[in-house]
């Protein structure tokens, strides 16, 4: 068997320091040499999930090495090949087989699909959570005028952009490093000595919004 290996990060900033693209590549060649499939080629794309087939070259020049080869373009997760059940279901009609590390070799491509449905649905349910709990603090607010809540809302907003850009490369080298839970990471960043944006302390509290606009990305 050959295998193509894919690895994706969304930001440039992790694409630049490398946090998450070694990662999944050594956790890739780890799963190749334990099920003795050899590399035919290695790929990687620092690009959103959420792009169209046209708007991700790297991937589909992977998938024409894999067709070339008679190979499977390889992922570590599943959402590196994407976050939209719609663009894997796309996928799996261009004619390239696709294995997931995380996933095992036996998961097939309609297997893929489905978990593909399953983690689609979760990041709806965040969505949801979140915007219902953006409609608890904008009537906290406690005005009427629409102007004024506009603004507060983009201040917010570009609060939460810029500490979810800061934090996105820390968020990644922590999971990297097998810290997933809210309260490892928050533990993780208070080690690196690593400030929330009102310079204090993360707890397992302060993380969570944190890590829900991290993994719905």
């Amino acid at each position: 068997m050959n295998a193509v290996i894919l690895c994706r990060v969304s930001t440039s900033d992790q694409g630049k320091s490398g946090l998450g693209l070694l990662s999944q590549e050594e956790n890739c060649r780890s799963f190749c040499a334990t099920h003795n499939i050899a590399i035919s080629g290695i790929y990687k794309e620092v690009v959103s999930g959420a792009k169209t087939l046209d708007d991700r070259p790297v991937l589909q020049e992977a998938m024409a090495h894999a067709k070339k080869e008679n190979a499977f373009v390889l992922v570590y997760k599943l959402d590196r090949l994407s976050r939209s059940v719609h663009f894997v279901s796309g996928l799996m009609v261009q004619g390239v087989k696709f294995k997931v590390v995380e996933l095992g070799l036996d998961a097939d491509n309609f297997q893929l699909h489905l978990f593909s449905a399953l983690a689609e649905k979760e990041r709806e349910l965040i969505s949801k959570r979140t915007k219902e709990a953006l409609a608890k603090s904008t009537k906290a607010l406690g005005t009427h005028n629409p102007k004024t809540l506009a603004l507060a809302l983009q201040g917010r907003a570009k609060v939460a952009k810029a500490t979810d850009e800061r934090m996105a490369p820390h968020i990644q080298e922590a999971n990297d490093l097998g810290f997933t839970s809210l309260r490892e990471v928050a533990k993780h960043l208070n080690m690196k000595g690593i400030p929330t944006p009102r310079g204090g302390r993360w707890t397992a509290g302060t993380m969570s919004p944190v890590m829900k606009r991290y993994k719905a990305k």
